[in-house]
């Protein structure tokens, strides 16, 4: 529920314990053959992050219960004042992502969340936006939180962001807005020239008139790609902060086979592969109807590994999966090529990914032997290359289902996958605080 926004007659004070600032190097730079880190202490030691792996716990609290270090030098209280803060989205692993991260900086008590979709379907229209700012929408959200989030869908969000468009200062939102683009900015969006206008508008306010009231995040590479080659404009203050990998621990549904480690697991999309797997090639593999809840990542654990077949560029349950050491078994670019040009697996269009890449012309990091187009996927991006199985054929899937779930996992992603994330954790915990910082630049931080 929307709830009142402290008035506060302190002065703002906020008390934040630094981290270290080298994070730049995270991801893999330089020349396009760099040798692919292929263990946690090789990478820390290459791109020299802060890898000191915490101990797993077993109390109840959130830190523990979703993989969230309890270290006491990243957790945060942020002064007397916090500021309230609303996550206006409609996707359950995103919500359970800022919640994980504002819990790291003591802000997540602060935090409520609105379903848009309650307002609009996908791709809101001009004139719904219009009609929602002039029955006051805009003012009752924004009245009320320092802070609105958007995220998954960026169109559900185009009444507040229209408002910032308005003259009259009275009609704008005056809360601070972040953009987390998840999910393409202009996801089902029909009027795209209306939007395109608003977007390109807000874009060259964003360091002008809108400066520290209108914040960009991508959660991942092609996002920002995307939105810049749609719009036509370059965007250099798109943060990019990846989800923090966490996961709500529920029961595996009883509807479901028992899991087994001779058996993979994979989850039905509007896909022909998993059956083919099965009944052509008799790839022993549970596939969870679409829409299903499977229980997370802790009983991906309970089969030999997860086979993955892209249907977006990007995914959640993609970051969660490493986080929790869930081996995966996914297509390589040309195999992936493949699948989708003859019509075996048609949700994820990598001829649209060439096409950005073409009209893009720049600089790219991809893992040796791929295609460069690959390289606007986190699901081939080096850095997380060492932790994904990429597999070329059916051939290949055939000689990895032969393999017992010990043989398979050569590179212990089991291990392994939970100490990068651990660590790479810290360093998107350290992203968001930056972007609070960023919010009220003259507040003075301290160490907790």
């Amino acid at each position: 529920m929307l709830g009142p926004k402290r008035k506060h007659k302190r002065l703002l004070r906020f008390i934040i314990a630094l981290i270290a600032t080298a994070v730049a190097t995270l991801v893999l730079m330089g020349d396009i053959k760099v040798r692919i880190p292929t263990s946690i202490n090789e990478l820390c030691e290459t791109h020299g992050l802060l890898c000191s792996l915490q101990t797993a716990c077993n109390r109840h609290s959130f830190r523990c219960r979703f993989g969230v270090s309890s270290d006491s030098s990243i957790q945060r209280v942020i002064g007397e004042w916090k500021p309230a803060v609303l996550y206006y989205n409609r996707h359950g692993g995103c919500r359970t992502n800022l919640f994980a991260a504002l819990e790291k900086l003591g802000l997540s008590s602060k935090m409520a969340t609105f379903d848009p979709s309650q307002l609009s379907g996908y791709g809101m229209s001009h004139a719904r936006a219009q009609q929602l700012i002039q029955r006051g929408h805009v003012q009752f959200v924004c009245n009320k939180y320092d802070v609105v989030v958007v995220a998954d869908t960026i169109p559900h969000a185009r009444a507040l962001l229209l408002s910032l468009l308005e003259t009259d200062a009275t009609i704008q939102c005056q809360s601070k807005i972040v953009l987390e683009i998840t999910n393409r900015f202009d996801w089902q969006v029909k009027d795209v020239d209306a939007y395109y206008w608003m977007m390109r508008a807000l874009v060259e306010a964003t360091e002008s008139r809108l400066k520290g009231r209108l914040f960009w995040i991508a959660n991942n590479a092609f996002d920002k790609a995307y939105i810049e080659a749609r719009l036509g404009v370059k965007m250099p203050f798109i943060r990019l902060i990846r989800p923090m990998g966490v996961a709500t621990k529920s029961q595996y549904p009883w509807d479901l086979p028992k899991p087994s480690l001779y058996n993979f697991a994979a989850q039905k999309h509007y896909s022909e592969i998993y059956s083919g797997l099965s009944k052509n090639y008799s790839i022993p593999i549970t596939v969870f109807p679409f829409g299903h809840k499977y229980g997370g990542p802790q009983h991906l654990l309970r089969f030999k590994a997860f086979i993955d077949v892209p249907y977006q560029y990007s995914t959640m349950k993609f970051y969660e999966n490493i986080a929790h050491g869930v081996p995966m078994l996914i297509p390589t670019p040309r195999f992936l090529d493949e699948l989708f040009n003859t019509g075996l697996h048609t949700m994820l269009d990598t001829n649209a990914l060439k096409d950005l890449h073409r009209q893009l012309q720049q600089p790219v990091n991809a893992i040796p032997g791929f295609p460069e187009w690959s390289a606007y996927m986190d699901y081939y991006d080096p850095l997380f290359a060492p932790f994904v199985y990429y597999v070329d054929s059916f051939k290949e899937f055939q000689e990895m289902a032969d393999k017992s779930w010990k043989e398979l996992d050569s590179r212990n992603v089991r291990q392994k996958g939970p100490e990068f994330y651990g660590a790479y954790r810290r360093l998107i915990v350290q992203e968001w605080l930056q972007l609070f910082r960023d919010m009220w630049p003259a507040a003075v931080f301290h160490s907790v």
